[in-house]
């Protein structure tokens, strides 16, 4: 999953995509300037401090760009995937703590 964050004429959207091709096509248009970017998907890093790094991150650049145009199924997407590697590294208390999931 991707999640992007766009700006254009009419105002700023916010997008979940499933796949680099669906990426590819939102921003094939040229007056579509991406704002936010995050990959969704495996954590980066070969140690466990790496990928728990990593998934701080996302979260961190993930409240920080969070946009109200989602889809509600798109919006528990996505805290599903903070909640199942918060879970998973530690992080879930925090997370909640900081509403991301």
């Amino acid at each position: 999953m991707i999640y992007l964050v766009t700006k254009h004429d009419t105002g700023e959207c916010a997008w979940l995509l499933m796949n680099m091709d669906q990426y590819n096509n939102v921003l094939f248009n040229p007056t579509i300037e991406p704002i936010c970017t995050i990959e969704l998907g495996r954590l980066k890093g070969k140690t466990y401090k790496e990928r728990k790094e990593c998934l701080r991150d996302k979260a961190i650049e993930f409240s920080l760009n969070q946009h109200p145009g989602l889809y509600t199924s798109d919006l528990v997407k996505i805290t599903n995937y903070f909640a199942h590697y918060g879970r998973r590294y530690g992080l879930l208390r925090e997370l909640q703590e900081n509403a991301i999931c």
